[in-house]
């Protein structure tokens, strides 16, 4: 009866929002009004199986497809993507298993820390920010900036979702991803043609991958080489993940993402020297590989012979002389130009800025290529501090879970942190968190260690 009675209020609640927001549009305001029947109806559905969505997310990118990482073709003005969709969804799906399913006393699990007040602060400033930006600059107040938010949500898609359950998901996603990623790389190399739109490079030569796919594919190299460790005695499982790795590693190559090859050699000497079993399994491993490795570079210039020379390029390339460097750092002094004056609380998002770059007029409003200086000139030292806070907090919560974490826990705790750094490193030369999929992905992985038990004490 008090549920029906919740559910009844919160209808009626909702349907004065709705009118308020459309009104003019009887349809439209009718639709809002039943919004959350349906996504309790849709959650209902899925209610036990909160954690595809989880998958669905972070399997969006791999799939190349537009309709799937771009904004979805809805009427209005509000850009709608995907990862809103499996947000609203997973919400629902949690609030019908909570009506339908009481939970006993002490049988919640220990939450994220990187949802407790941290998040709580962030909110805050960011919502601040959002308003100043709407005041001065006609900002929207549904948009971007509030998804750093709003997406910490998808936590309640991994309420009893296990370990092991969690990392078959990540192991399927992933590989798929790497099987999928490399195929796409092959036919742009065969037709001469790109993933992204942003195909030239500053540097001479053209990107085949976009950087989006290897931040994911520096997630599928981990999960490979953690599997590896998993299969230190089953010599056929070894040699299928040793060439999932060799896939992931081949899409990050040809992406020519320097910040991505920066984060890989680091988290690959980390692994090594910090997992004995797997630098045991590589040791053996690669000799009986050799052949085949020494094959596929030899036969890649064949298939692409700029391959070689842009790598090169790429790589030691001055920053001084880099167009794509220049314009970052022309766009970071702009976005910032001033701050001394509003470091506390920023401009406010949607600020118009502009700078010249070889007579060339260049105008930025949203991420200047730095996520970083983004929220800091968006929401100044508070919002950045508290987002630095949130950072913290998973950083804290993976080591104390870390501390009695066993079998495939620890395995997707280490996976989770090295993925995440992927993404954070990423986001000091590319906008990160201003992509609603990117943004997903990284909350995805901040509130992934609640898979994970805290206990008392240490394993024996």
């Amino acid at each position: 009866m008090r549920r029906g009675a919740l559910l009844g209020a919160a209808a009626a609640a909702n349907a004065g929002v709705a009118l308020g927001f459309a009104s003019g549009n009887p349809a439209a305001a009718v639709f809002l009004a039943l919004l959350p029947a349906l996504l309790l109806l849709l959650g209902g559905l899925m209610s036990g199986h909160r954690a595809v969505l989880v998958f669905a997310a972070l399997g969006l990118t791999f799939t190349g497809l537009p309709l799937l990482t771009e904004p979805l073709p809805l009427p209005g003005g509000t850009a709608v993507y995907a990862t809103d969709v499996i947000l609203l969804l997973a919400i629902g799906a949690w609030a019908a298993d909570r009506l339908v399913n009481q939970q006993a006393p002490g049988t919640r699990p220990a939450g994220p820390l990187a949802t407790t007040w941290p998040l709580l602060a962030l909110a805050l400033f960011i919502g601040l920010a959002v308003l100043r930006g709407h005041d001065r600059y006609g900002q929207g107040l549904f948009g971007q900036p509030l998804r750093i938010v709003l997406y910490a949500g998808i936590a309640v898609a991994l309420v009893g979702v296990d370990a092991r359950t969690m990392w078959r998901g990540i192991s399927a996603v992933f590989y798929a991803g790497a099987v999928a990623q490399f195929l796409y790389a092959l036919f742009y190399m065969a037709t001469g043609s790109s993933q992204t739109d942003s195909l030239a490079l500053s540097t001479g030569g053209m990107r085949i991958l976009a950087l989006g796919s290897a931040m994911y594919l520096v997630g599928s190299l981990v999960c490979a080489l953690l599997n590896l460790e998993r299969s230190a005695d089953r010599f056929g499982r070894q040699v299928f993940h040793a060439v999932i790795a060799g896939l992931a590693l081949f899409g990050i190559v040809v992406s020519f993402g320097r910040t991505t090859y920066a984060a890989v050699a680091l988290i690959v000497p980390m692994l090594l020297v910090g997992r004995r079993a797997l630098r045991r399994s590589l040791l053996w491993l690669i000799p009986l590989l050799l052949p085949v490795i020494v094959a596929a570079v030899l036969l890649a210039p064949l298939l692409d012979p700029t391959l070689g020379p842009t790598l090169t390029s790429r790589v030691g390339a001055s920053p001084t002389t880099d167009l794509n460097v220049i314009w970052r750092e022309r766009a970071r002094d702009t976005a910032l130009a001033g701050i001394d004056q509003h470091l506390l609380t920023g401009f406010g998002f949607g600020r118009p800025t502009r700078f010249l770059l070889f007579g060339r007029v260049e105008d930025v409003t949203g991420d200047p290529h730095n996520s970083y200086v983004y929220l800091l000139a968006g929401g100044g030292i508070l919002a950045l501090g508290s987002l630095l806070a949130v950072m913290l907090a998973y950083l804290i919560d993976v080591a104390r879970r870390l501390r009695t974490a066993i079998g495939v826990e620890q395995t997707l705790l280490i996976w989770s942190l090295c993925t995440w750094f992927a993404f954070m490193v990423n986001a000091f030369y590319g906008p990160v968190l201003s992509d609603a999929l990117f943004l997903m992905t990284i909350w995805i992985l901040m509130v992934m260690p609640m898979c994970v038990p805290v206990r008392a004490g240490r394993p024996s």
